[in-house]
């Protein structure tokens, strides 16, 4: 890989040419003065690139639409045609409403409880009392 020495020792020396002698070098503030004169020309720089780009760009002044005879009448007559759509849907629509149909809650059969049902039903529930707790039936009456 060969480098062509030459080639970078010109881009290096114009830019370190000084500068023209038209421009005098902005002075450094007090606040970079510690600072090489490179660095704070840098920080110099960069700080003034940043005020350009936070500086709120000024958008041209907007007027006021202005509405000729036509478009008062076209927006008269849209607000004319709403409200006659408004009034027919208020109207009643007897002809075209069909009455809704009732639900039928439909009742279950009542079940009555006999005394031999009851009797069944008691022994059930012991039953399964016994089973869930592991009690004998001696120990259920006790």
């Amino acid at each position: 890989m060969e480098f062509d020495l030459q080639r970078f020792d010109d881009e290096q020396s114009a830019s370190t040419e000084p500068q023209s002698a038209e421009t005098p070098p902005e002075p450094i503030p007090e606040e970079l003065g510690g600072l090489d004169e490179d660095i704070a020309r840098e920080t110099m720089s960069e700080w003034e690139e940043m005020k350009s780009e936070q500086e709120p760009v000024q958008e041209p002044e907007k007027t006021a639409p202005t509405f000729t005879a036509e478009d008062y009448q076209a927006k008269v007559d849209e607000v004319e045609r709403l409200k006659a759509q408004l009034a027919a849907y208020q109207q009643p629509q007897t002809s075209r409403q069909q009455p809704t149909p009732v639900p039928q809650v439909i009742q279950p059969p009542q079940m009555k409880i006999t005394p031999e049902i009851s009797a069944k039903l008691a022994e059930a529930v012991k039953a399964e009392a016994m089973a869930m707790t592991g009690f004998s039936d001696d120990d259920v009456e006790s």
